[in-house]
């Protein structure tokens, strides 16, 4: 199977879902090509928010403890989900942009 067949597999999901919390607006899934002749396949999405690299850099490269066990909590929840997905036939790698947190402010 090849890889780009997964990102049409995704947006397939994703329009299905249209409509529920946190599931992001899909302008465009398709092939293009460069001035270059180089092909690509393409998703255009909207942002559901930071991800987790930029709260942390905004935090001073710190997070306190409710940050923490709240992406802890996503992402268990999370890598529930998908575990049950993969017997379905639908498997996705988990990446920290998969992820979003509240910010909740660190004080030194």
């Amino acid at each position: 199977m090849q890889k780009h067949i997964m990102l049409f597999w995704e947006s397939k999901l994703i329009h299905k879902l249209r409509g529920k919390t946190f599931v992001p607006f899909l302008h465009f899934v398709g092939d293009e090509k460069t001035d270059d002749g180089k092909m690509y396949h393409v998703m255009v999405m909207d942002l559901l928010g930071k991800s987790l690299e930029d709260l942390f850099q905004e935090c001073r490269h710190k997070f306190d403890l409710k940050t923490i066990l709240h992406i802890s909590h996503q992402m268990v929840r999370t890598s529930c989900k998908r575990f049950s997905f993969r017997f379905k036939g639908f498997k996705k790698f988990t990446r920290k942009e998969s992820f979003t947190g509240t910010l909740s402010q660190t004080t030194s």
